[in-house]
């Protein structure tokens, strides 16, 4: 990720959005000086605001941080995602039976904001980086049956008996626990380099030298997962990695490391 590809992608993915430096301002609660600043290659924005402005422009973290466009058999310029979308599995999916449209279509009108509350949640308390959860209509399900899946795999199979008295508050509760429990199993190597790129570009001597030259962005996640399934919070990421060079050097396995930091947090 370069600084001046962020200052790009964020112009083009907000224009297309039709919104205003001062409209993005006001969702993510900064200044209109702040947001004009980042697309001006001054300054950047922490990993909570950079989460939230994907969510605010309806695009993934990959989207708004790397080149991800590729060209067609007639010439034209395509979102890979479109593509990728079909390919891959979603690290987090909620589906729904067609009972759900009329609220998910209401939702869709609040972009979503209880998944970027959520978001801002488990970032604070546990130092996870929650994906994009994408939600989608499945006329498959029952009419009131709703799936949330990791990469997938069903995590959760609900039916909800009254639908008059459903709101997203509960759905939103839901995906909360999941990702908590789960989340050993949701992050992967990208968004442990997502959440690496954020801390060299803000604290480049921690990061300098040793990622990936020494430890691998794999070997970051293995021990990431150990200390998850600890049930300890990695959000003092900048000494686990400090940590982590520390058990590196003397030799230790991953599995250790995860084990001794967990001790240690």
């Amino acid at each position: 990720m370069s600084n001046q590809q962020f200052c790009n992608n964020l112009v083009h993915y907000r224009q297309a959005a039709k919104m205003t430096q001062d409209d993005l301002a006001s969702k993510l609660g900064v200044t209109p000086q702040a947001v004009s600043k980042w697309e001006r290659g001054i300054g950047y924005p922490d990993l909570e605001i950079t989460c939230a402005i994907a969510e605010f422009l309806h695009i993934s973290l990959d989207q708004l941080l790397l080149e991800k466009a590729m060209i067609t058999e007639s010439g034209k310029r395509i979102d890979s995602d479109k593509v990728m979308s079909i390919i891959l599995s979603d690290p987090i999916l909620f589906q729904a039976g067609e009972a759900f449209i009329p609220h998910m279509l209401l939702e869709n009108e609040k972009h979503f904001n209880g998944i970027q509350k959520i978001r801002e949640e488990l970032a604070k308390e546990y130092g996870y980086l929650l994906p994009v959860v994408r939600m989608k209509d499945n006329t498959e399900l029952e009419a009131n049956q709703y799936q949330i899946c990791i990469y997938d795999k069903v995590a959760l199979d609900c039916k909800v008996e009254c639908l008059d008295e459903f709101t997203f508050k509960e759905v939103y509760e839901v995906v909360k626990r999941v990702a908590i429990e789960q989340y050993d199993c949701i992050i992967n190597k990208q968004i442990v380099k997502n959440l690496l790129d954020n801390i060299a570009f803000q604290y480049p001597a921690v990061i300098q030298n040793l990622i990936p030259d020494k430890v691998s962005y794999s070997m970051v996640q293995q021990i990431l997962v150990v200390i998850i399934k600890q049930g300890k919070s990695i959000r003092n990421l900048i000494k686990i990695i400090e940590w982590i060079e520390e058990g590196i050097m003397v030799g230790l396995t991953v599995e250790k490391i995860g084990i001794d930091i967990a001790k240690r947090i």
